[in-house]
């Protein structure tokens, strides 16, 4: 195994770390968000109900 085969395996193993990362955190925000409007329209109903 040569410097440059090593340098392309790590570059690929990060990149693909990174875009491992990228995806939770985008699915977490997607998450969160789809948590609170649903909290938020709960809130809404009740006050609507009253």
């Amino acid at each position: 195994m040569n410097n440059r085969t090593r340098v392309c395996t790590a570059s690929v193993v990060g990149g693909g770390i990174a875009i491992t990362i990228m995806i939770g955190i985008i699915s977490a925000l997607i998450h969160l968000a789809g948590w609170i409007g649903d909290r938020y329209r709960a809130r809404r109903r009740a006050a609507q109900e009253k």
